[in-house]
């Protein structure tokens, strides 16, 4: 993961770092800054750069460990970490992803 993390800084017994603002390729990514539940595996996701609109993660439920988030317990932990969208047990979707298939405004 050479590159992921810049500004590292320990603090305490603990150590927080930034992730950089590009993404392997080179090309900037743009961060989710928000979220909150729908209706029917369905998230209404916000970014940095304004766009925002809802994401369904109902097709990705049959797939290898998203299936977990059939679980609606877990699926209701979703939260935003470092500009993505995380859950319990290292799960996570890319905010390319997300940005990509988004529907509404």
């Amino acid at each position: 993961m050479r590159g992921l993390f810049t500004g590292c800084r320990p603090i305490a017994i603990v150590t927080t770092c930034s992730r950089s603002k590009s993404s392997p390729s080179g090309d900037p990514v743009n961060r989710v800054i928000r979220v909150e539940k729908d209706q029917d595996y369905r998230l209404k996701v916000w970014f940095q750069n304004g766009k925002h609109g809802t994401f369904d993660v109902a097709p990705y439920l049959d797939f290898g460990v998203f299936a977990n988030l059939k679980d609606p317990a877990l699926f209701n932990a979703v939260r935003v970490d470092y500009g993505t969208l995380v859950w319990p047990g290292d799960l996570d979707i890319a905010p390319d992803t997300i940005e990509a298939e988004l529907t509404g405004n």
